[in-house]
C-alpha cells in the first residue's frame, strides 16, 4: 500500500486552507481599515464644519435652532454666474442654513463674510407661481 500520496493530499490541503485563511485576514484587514479611513474623514469633516460655524458665529448672531449644511467650493467655475458666488474664491465655504433661509459665504484665510444672503426653496417657488384661473 502507498500512503505516500494521502499525505501529499494532506500537506496540499493544508497549505490551501492556510492561504485561504491569509486571504481572509488580508481582506478583513483591509476592510477594517477602509472603515476607520471613512469614519476619521466624517470625523475630519464634522471638525471642520464645527470649527468654521464658530468662527461665522463669531462674526454674526447664527440661526440657534438648525445646524447649517457647510460646504467649501473648491470649483469656483461651477458657480458661475450665481450673484450670490460673485465674489467667492476657491476654500471659502458656504454655511446654508434651510429653515433660517439665510446662507453664508465666508471666507476663513482672511476671517471675513464675504456674502450673506437669503435662500429660495422650492416651496417658496411653488408658493409664488401664479394661481391657474
Amino acid at each position: 500500500m502507498n500512503f505516500g500520496g494521502a499525505a501529499h493530499q494532506d500537506k496540499k490541503l493544508k497549505l490551501l486552507l492556510a492561504g485561504a485563511g491569509i486571504v481572509i485576514i488580508v481582506l478583513a484587514a483591509l476592510a477594517g481599515f477602509l472603515f476607520w479611513k471613512s469614519t476619521s474623514k466624517d470625523e475630519d469633516s464634522q471638525a471642520k464644519s464645527e470649527r468654521i460655524i464658530s468662527q461665522v458665529d463669531n462674526l454674526f448672531i447664527l440661526p440657534q435652532s438648525e445646524t447649517p449644511t457647510v460646504a467649501e467650493i473648491q470649483d469656483l467655475e461651477k458657480l458661475k454666474g450665481q450673484e450670490f458666488f460673485a465674489d467667492a474664491k476657491n476654500g471659502d465655504y458656504v454655511l446654508v442654513y434651510t429653515k433660517a433661509k439665510v446662507a453664508f459665504l465666508y471666507r476663513e484665510s482672511e476671517g471675513k463674510l464675504v456674502n450673506v444672503g437669503p435662500i429660495k426653496t422650492e416651496n417658496d417657488a411653488a408658493n409664488q407661481a401664479p394661481a391657474n384661473q
